[in-house]
């Protein structure tokens, strides 16, 4: 009875070291998960956009394609007119918005993380507005932005008037994706599954117009 007493208490023994370090192995994988988060950034970026049937694009409103690519060696350089287009600075930051766009600077309200603190039962995130909307002010870093020109011929007319049933919405199609880049990023990190897309639309002109300042 005494020895498998024994055996039944070694048995526990392990079983509760095999516990503790499962417990470490969790808590040491959730730690380094939000320490990621809490400091990543990237500082590579090329967007490559496509076209289907019906569309055309432009990165200057003169120069049309079905296919586009833009980066940080090109972007301020594809578009000689007035334009803002931005490459993020020192690279890309936590953001987010609630896709509301600023009439008056033309710009999408955007908010950028402030600071992120342990809390009791988990973490707290605090945002601040970025102030890419104040008059005067430039684009800030942390995001991208470029101007994009889509030519739609699709339709049968073109109707001056804004109304929402003639809305010519753009989004991504289910084959958008980011991709790690192969030379010099580190795939498996899943950081490509946190970038976000926002467009927003400035004006609209017929497609026959070709005064570059019309809106």
């Amino acid at each position: 009875m005494r020895k498998r007493n024994n055996k039944h208490i070694k048995r526990a023994r392990r079983m509760i070291l095999a516990v503790i370090l499962m417990a470490f192995i969790l808590a040491a994988g959730t730690y380094a998960w939000f320490i990621g988060m809490k400091t990543v950034n990237v500082s590579s970026f090329d967007v490559e956009i496509a076209a289907i049937d019906g569309l055309s694009l432009s990165l200057d409103g003169v120069r049309w394609s079905d296919t586009v690519t833009i980066n940080k060696e090109n972007y301020a350089s594809v578009n000689e007119s007035n334009n803002t287009n931005s490459w993020g600075g020192s690279g890309l930051y936590p953001m987010s918005s609630v896709g509301i766009i600023d009439t008056t600077a033309s710009r999408m309200i955007l908010f950028e993380k402030g600071s992120f603190t342990t809390t009791p039962g988990g973490y707290r995130i605090m945002a601040s507005q970025v102030a890419n909307t104040v008059a005067g002010n430039t684009e800030q870093d942390g995001y991208v932005v470029f101007d994009l020109f889509v030519k739609n011929l699709s339709g049968h007319e073109y109707y001056k008037a804004l109304d929402v049933r003639n809305e010519e919405a753009i989004y991504l199609t289910p084959d958008s994706k980011v991709t790690v880049a192969s030379n010099g990023g580190v795939a498996g990190t899943g950081i490509e599954n946190s970038v976000r897309v926002g467009f927003a639309q400035i004006g609209r002109v017929e497609a026959s117009c070709t005064n570059l300042g019309t809106k």
